[in-house]
């Protein structure tokens, strides 16, 4: 135990030296999307941002930290972020019986990644869609080990209400979590209470900050689904993502090949989405096999640092 809070210190020392330092050294991003910034003004003022496609939930958070406490307070709650991100990694390793070595030397790795080293200065969802898929992996591994404790069921609902704010492609990771909690255990009538009290949570958390921003409850955006499913699923999408690290960033010359509009997430046409969602089934039913293997690439750039990319990633100016 003592050489397990040695380890966190040392990791919890790195990390915040590293977070202090790119504060410090590293121009803040800011959104290069007008719509982006102009739902983002709009909660500083405290107004309702009204329809946007976007998922709102970094966006509000990033609004009223940046009211609250300017630049430095967005920049400092993604270093707590990151630190924490640091910490969690090492006790999911622990977790797992990994030799303390490893999980040492494995949440150093994650300190260390370039792409996260900078996330506290980068105004995208890098750093909270992060913390937050190691907080999935901390939890998977107590679902596994303690069931639906009532701790496990509490954080269960805070984690899915969080991401699906996030990120609504969150929901995927429910049958996992699913699996981990009930997978070799009786199901019984306590399981259906945890796993309503979890349901519960998460709906109220998504309530409590989606209503009062859009004036509805409404998390999977018909026309943000479609456009996030064609700008992965396309004939140019491999290169964009080589290039860019972003295969929307092709999607327009794609969909110009084809004859078809493009249009930026500014809007909700159901028209467009229509056929946004055939140009990818489309694409998936022609080419299966480099659909499978655009897939795989995802993943794999998942992992890759933002090196090449890094006007795009911060820019010389402040809020």
């Amino acid at each position: 135990m003592r050489k397990r809070f040695l380890d966190l210190m040392i990791l919890l020392l790195v990390a915040a030296a590293i977070a202090l330092a790119a504060i410090l050294v590293v121009h803040p991003s800011m959104p290069e999307s007008p719509e982006r910034i102009e739902v983002l003004r709009r909660i500083i003022a405290g107004q309702s941002v009204a329809y946007t496609p976007y998922p709102v939930g970094y966006l509000e958070l990033a609004g009223h930290l940046i009211r609250a406490g300017g630049m430095r307070g967005l920049e400092m709650a993604q270093a707590a972020m990151y630190t924490l991100m640091v910490l969690l990694a090492y006790l999911t390793l622990s977790d797992l019986k990994v030799p303390r070595p490893w999980s040492l030397w494995g949440a150093l790795a994650v300190a260390f990644f370039p792409t996260l080293m900078l996330s506290a200065v980068r105004f995208q969802d890098t750093c909270v869609s992060c913390f937050l898929m190691c907080v999935f992996a901390w939890l998977v591994v107590r679902l596994k080990r303690d069931g639906l404790s009532w701790m496990n069921t509490i954080t269960g609902g805070a984690f899915f209400g969080a991401s699906l704010l996030i990120r609504p492609n969150a929901v995927t990771l429910i049958p996992i979590a699913l699996w981990a909690a009930l997978r070799g255990r009786r199901f019984a009538a306590a399981q259906c209470t945890s796993l309503a009290v979890a349901l519960a949570l998460a709906a109220a958390t998504l309530a409590a900050v989606i209503v009062p921003a859009k004036g509805r409850f409404v998390v999977f955006d018909q026309y943000y689904a479609a456009y996030t499913l064609a700008n992965g699923t396309h004939e140019h999408a491999f290169e964009g993502m080589l290039r860019d690290y972003n295969s929307e960033m092709r999607m327009s010359q794609s969909l110009h090949e084809l004859g078809l509009p493009f249009a930026v997430l500014d809007r909700s046409d159901p028209v467009l989405a229509k056929e946004y969602r055939e140009v990818a089934w489309s694409f998936i039913r022609e080419y299966p096999l480099r659909y499978i293997g655009l897939e795989t690439a995802k993943v794999l750039n998942l992992f890759r640092p933002d090196l090449r990319n890094v006007d795009h990633s911060f820019a010389p100016r402040r809020w």
